[in-house]
């Protein structure tokens, strides 16, 4: 499960203990991920897919946000 957003992506330990007792109650066999690379960046992504960049463009993109 990804869990995503600028108040998660903070990684605040009390913030991720509830949510990770919560999903272990209700999912228990949930793996958690947390995404902190900005929505821009997924829409820079579908935005090159729709113009059938390259994979170096897409790179280049990764990169620029640290997400590699």
């Amino acid at each position: 499960m990804l869990l995503g957003g600028s108040v998660l992506a903070a990684r605040h330990p009390q913030l991720e203990e509830r949510i990770r007792a919560l999903l272990a109650e209700r999912a228990p066999k949930a793996v958690i991920g947390f995404v902190t690379a900005p929505p821009v960046l997924g829409a820079g992504l579908l935005a090159l897919d729709a113009a059938d960049a390259g994979p170096a463009a897409k790179a280049r993109l990764r990169e620029h946000y640290g997400v590699v």
